[in-house]
Parts: structure tokens; C-alpha cells; sequence
């Protein structure tokens, strides 16, 4: 961070694992039929992140429950649902349409703690995926033909974790979907945020998806790979303690932090600990008075630790000490300065730096 008692405000910047196993289909097509109930769980089954895991900051602000579920299918599809007595899960089978390969979602954010794409028995259940929530939930979605994902990963509503199959104890592709508390089945099965009631034969009762995802804009918490970050000037500037935000916030897991800026967009003003700082080249320069830039502008919230921490590595990684070589500033006197080496070149012609 590049501090003085002028303000500066920005002129402008110069330069600055997939396994796949083929299902065998039924020859007809069809939707596969009620297979036997599933009474042992499958080996290596985790159903919870280790301590430690991202299970702290993370879980504490989803507040996890049924309610949260979706459909894991994409938005706007239509998927029968179906089970029996003693099955806990539900059987989904897309109405009106042969259902084997097509995308399986995780329906509620969360970290993959078992993805096992072996093409083996599995006690029943074949090709497998786990997705731990938080607070002691998780999902899993059995005879998979194809696993998306990894262990680890941090996977959104919307990631994909595979294809519909019918591996292990299945007679048909059909998608065996199965909520767990603390690892014992949970019945009923919730989805759009209510109860599943689910229908004795294979094509069950329909059920349209609505993952549709939610949007992500500037001050928005989103979580990945057991962080937390705010959206600031379209980057994640990382949180590491709630109560700089008055405790827990509502927060959306992403797959991938890639969709956002590294850095903050120049210009962008945020407040940090009583005081406020405007970026420039990916870094926060001090504001020490609102008449240097216009007025009162408006500004994010931010961990003040994110800007103390600049630079260091690993979630820190979206806020730079010093702005990037190459970045251009103007100082409430009117003069010009030019970063290098993180240190600001007075500019006393443009004609110097080609106009």
C-alpha cells in the first residue's frame, strides 16, 4: 500500500478430472426401473470437509438446511421423481426423454468429499459422488456413467459432479439422489424449497428444477476452497473474520474464483477500520480527504486485514501492495506521477510517456 498525504486519484493504467465409464442402457430406453434398496453404505464414503477444511467461516454463513435444496438438474427441466418404502432417496428419470448421460448438478454449494468414477460394485451404488454442504449435510448421487469433479473441489448448485448411468444394482439410467444429516438418510427429500412427494412407478411425479443459480454483484460474499471473499470492484478481496461485518452474511459458493477480476477495477473506493482507500493497478492508495476526488463517494466495506496483508500469497492474492508498474495517477495538486518498482515517477510532460 502507497501512502501520503495527498490524494491520489486514478487517471488511468498504461500497462499494467473426469472419469467416464460407459453405462450399459437398457435396450428400450426407458427409465430405469425401482432397483433394490441400498442398505450398506458404499465404501470410502465421507460425508463431512475434515476440521479444519473450510468447515468454519464458510458453514457458519450459509446456515444450512432441507429448505436450501435444489433439483440437481439444470433450470427448467422436467424429472420425474419416484421411490419405495424403506428406499430413503429418490429415483429421478427425465419425463419424455432418454435420460442416460444427461447432466447431474449439486443442487446446493458445497465441497466434494468422495468422487469415486471406478465403474465398480460400490455395494450397489456404482459410480458415486459426495457433496458435503455444511452444518452436517450432504447429498450423493449413485450409478452414475460418468464423475466431473474431484475431491476437494468447491462446487456451486449449478457445477456439474457427472452424468446419469446406471452402474451397480440399476436396471436402467436413473439418477439415485440421496440427503444425509450428520451421515444417516434423511426422508422426505426436499427440493424447491419444499417436500418431494415422489411417485410409486418409475416415471414418478413431475418435478420442474429451478437451479437456476444465483447472481453474484459488487459486495456480494462468495465462498471457494474453504474462503471467504467479498466481491469489490468485480475481485474477491478476502474475508478472514466476520465481525468486521457485523457477524455471519448470506454467502454463495463458486466453483471457480477464474469468473472474477484479480484485482479490484481502478477507481473502485472501499472503507477499511475508519479509513477509506481508492484503487489504483490493484492496489489501495490512502484518501485522506472526500474534497480531493469530488465528495463523498460511495464505498465497500472491506476486512481491513485484506489491505494489511496485501500480496502474501494464497487468498490474499487479489489486493497488491503497490500499485502495478505502469499505472498512471493524478494527485489532488494536479500532478502526475507514474508507478515503478511501487514507487510513484513524477511525470512533468506528457510528451515523455508518448502523449
Amino acid at each position: 500500500m502507497w501512502r501520503r498525504a495527498l490524494v491520489l486519484a486514478v487517471v488511468g493504467v498504461l500497462a499494467a478430472g473426469q472419469s467416464t465409464l460407459a453405462s450399459a442402457q437398457s435396450e428400450s430406453g426407458d427409465p430405469g426401473d425401482a432397483h433394490e434398496d441400498l442398505p450398506t453404505d458404499p465404501p470410502g464414503a465421507v460425508w463431512d470437509v475434515p476440521p479444519g477444511d473450510g468447515a468454519g467461516i464458510e458453514s457458519g454463513a450459509r446456515e444450512v438446511g432441507q429448505g436450501n435444496f435444489q433439483m440437481p438438474f439444470p433450470c427448467g427441466e422436467v424429472w420425474g421423481a419416484s421411490t419405495y418404502s424403506g428406499h430413503n432417496a429418490i429415483d429421478w428419470n427425465l419425463i419424455g426423454a432418454n435420460d442416460s448421460g444427461r447432466r447431474v448438478e449439486a443442487g446446493l454449494a458445497g465441497t466434494v468429499t468422495t468422487a469415486l468414477g471406478n465403474g465398480q460394485w460400490n455395494n450397489g451404488y456404482g459410480n458415486y459422488v459426495i457433496v458435503a454442504h455444511g452444518d452436517g449435510w450432504s447429498s450423493l448421487y449413485a450409478h452414475l456413467s460418468a464423475v466431473n469433479v474431484s475431491v476437494g473441489q468447491s462446487v456451486s448448485a449449478t457445477t456439474r459432479v457427472g452424468a446419469v448411468g446406471t452402474t451397480g444394482n440399476s436396471t436402467g439410467s436413473h439418477l439415485h439422489w440421496e440427503q444425509r444429516l450428520n451421515g444417516a438418510k434423511r426422508s422426505p427429500l426436499y427440493a424447491n424449497g419444499a417436500v418431494i412427494n415422489p411417485a410409486g412407478s418409475p416415471d414418478g411425479n413431475p418435478h420442474t428444477s429451478r437451479n437456476c443459480g444465483a447472481t453474484v454483484g459488487e459486495g456480494s460474499f462468495v465462498s471457494n476452497g474453504g474462503h471467504v471473499y467479498r466481491i469489490v470492484g468485480g475481485a474477491p478481496v478476502y474475508v478472514s473474520n466476520w465481525a468486521v461485518f457485523g457477524g455471519a452474511q448470506p454467502t454463495t459458493a463458486v466453483g471457480s474464483l477464474s469468473q472474477f477480476r484479480q484485482y479490484p477495477a481502478d477507481g473502485t473506493f472501499v472503507a477499511a477500520a475508519g479509513e477509506v482507500f481508492r484503487f489504483a493497478g490493484g492496489a489501495p492508495i490512502y484518501v485522506s480527504t472526500w474534497n480531493a476526488v469530488g465528495g463523498p463517494q460511495p464505498s465497500t466495506r472491506v476486512d481491513a486485514a485484506a489491505i494489511a496483508n496485501a500480496d502474501r500469497g494464497g487468498p490474499w492474492n487479489h489486493v497488491r501492495r503497490y500499485p502495478a508498474d505502469g499505472t498512471f495517477v493524478n494527485a489532488s495538486t494536479g500532478e502526475v506521477y507514474r508507478f515503478a518498482g511501487g514507487a510513484p515517477i513524477y511525470v512533468s510532460t506528457w510528451n515523455a510517456v508518448g502523449g
